[in-house]
């Protein structure tokens, strides 16, 4: 729509109020207690972020099936991509309330209950479990460190002059995960995967809302701020009133998790434990591909494009297989001598019979390249480009016996010793199972007839 320079929207007005006016009426310590939370808040959500890409695997490798292990490949891209943007959009979001609290009536109207972070947007097919999941998180921070946020909401009401409730608190959890909600809005993935990352919430940023209120309440408490209000309960102490709470009938329980709701919990939480327990498992495994990939590279001088492909794709399927099979495995010994033979295939060599094993092993070589491919989700149209790029290099060993690779492609030394990047370091490209046996059979003959053509010439 447009707006002419002369007329200003009466939304736009309402909006200047809304984000000049009360950062005027905020007390300085409550600015402070702000900062001093957004620090720990950044904190979290970095652990959150940096663990979610390693659960995340770790749950592609347990997929039953090639959907499902794309489902949590594709959420690790689309994680990634918008890490930052979802960081931003929380911080903008607790700001926010932050700013609510000094709007006096508006803050009562602008912070609704409902934890669906756009009431004007229809609901969606997995709200009523989402909204299920985050109430339950609510529920458990509300338990645990009630007390100390029951303080903190209090001393904010006397800073401010107006009584606050808990919806209120831009720190209480129903906040935190409206803000947490909203900045996620647009992460396009799937319900499982939103529950797994709303669990990594819980455990990675709710499970310091303690530490965030005590924080608080000091700070508070130093400028005068009703100290004489009974300390907040030890943790132990907190943690036997919530387990005598939970062993309650489920009847007498005000606003207790219903069962459903703490066995869903429950199975997230076991899943993310069962992840968590093998990233020790992965670090062991991608010790071991390093291993093999400095026996087998180091010293050598390779192609570019080889090497790309040892390192960014054969190195994963290397490592699926150490995860599944095990070091000692047959696969994992059939993986290792695949990325041997495939570098002495591209190697120059002396020996006169030396065209003629390789003339032997590509067909075997090929093979076991493409079945190892097929048995994890790789880009298939970056694969199809690399075989036709072997497929030229296998050629210029017969053509031109005599001459340096450098003439026809560009070539790399691997000098120094090789260390994988860790999930989170580096993206794992991913569309779908490589699979293009239709395809394969013919080129796997077109390029076994130009060898052995090339043979009977020379």
């Amino acid at each position: 729509m447009h707006i002419d320079g002369n007329v200003v929207p009466l939304r736009r007005v309402a909006s200047d109020q809304a984000t000049q006016l009360p950062l005027a009426r905020l007390p300085v310590i409550v600015l402070q207690v702000r900062d001093k939370a957004t620090q720990q808040l950044r904190q979290g959500l970095q652990a959150l972020f940096d663990n979610a890409d390693d659960t995340l695997f770790e749950m592609a490798d347990r997929a039953p099936d090639d959907v499902e292990q794309n489902l949590f490949f594709e959420a690790m891209r689309d994680l990634r991509l918008k890490r930052k943007s979802i960081e931003r959009l929380f911080f903008e979001q607790l700001f926010k309330a932050f700013i609510n609290l000094g709007q006096c009536d508006l803050a009562y109207r602008m912070l609704p209950r409902s934890l669906s972070p756009n009431a004007s947007v229809a609901p969606t097919d997995d709200a009523p479990e989402r909204n299920l999941a985050v109430q339950a998180m609510v529920n458990k921070v509300l338990y645990r460190d009630g007390f100390a946020l029951d303080q903190l909401t209090a001393r904010l009401s006397t800073l401010l002059g107006r009584t606050l409730i808990e919806q209120h608190n831009p720190l209480g959890p129903t906040v935190l995960c409206k803000c947490f909600l909203a900045a996620g809005r647009h992460l396009g993935v799937d319900i499982k995967v939103k529950l797994i990352i709303l669990t990594l919430f819980d455990r990675y940023v709710l499970s310091g809302a303690g530490q965030l209120y005590a924080q608080a309440n000091q700070l508070l408490i130093a400028t005068g701020v009703l100290p004489g209000l009974t300390p907040a309960p030890t943790n132990d102490t907190m943690d036997n009133n919530i387990a005598s709470e939970l062993a309650m009938p489920e009847g007498e329980q005000a606003d207790a998790l219903t069962r459903d709701e703490r066995r869903r919990i429950e199975r997230l939480e076991q899943r993310i434990r069962d992840a968590e327990e093998s990233h020790a498992q992965t670090a062991l495994a991608r010790q071991r591909v390093e291993q093999a990939l400095n026996q087998a590279l180091l010293g050598k001088t390779l192609p570019q494009s080889v090497l790309a492909f040892v390192l960014e794709t054969w190195s994963k399927v290397l490592l699926l297989t150490c995860l599944k099979r095990g070091h000692l495995s047959l696969q994992w010994q059939a993986d290792v001598q695949t990325m041997m033979q495939l570098i002495w295939s591209v190697q120059r060599h002396d020996p006169p019979d030396a065209r003629e094993h390789l003339l032997t092993l590509v067909p075997a070589l090929l093979k076991a390249l493409r079945e190892g491919l097929s048995g994890s989700a790789f880009d298939p149209f970056a694969t199809r480009a690399f075989f036709s790029e072997l497929e030229y290099l296998h050629v210029q060993m017969f053509e031109h016996p005599g001459h340096s690779r450098a003439d026809a492609t560009a070539t790399v030394e691997v000098l120094e010793p090789i260390i994988l990047s860790t999930a989170e370091e580096g993206p794992v490209d991913t569309a779908r199972v490589f699979d293009d046996g239709v395809l394969f059979e013919p080129d796997l003959a077109s390029v076994m007839g130009k060898l052995q053509y090339l043979n009977r010439v020379k």
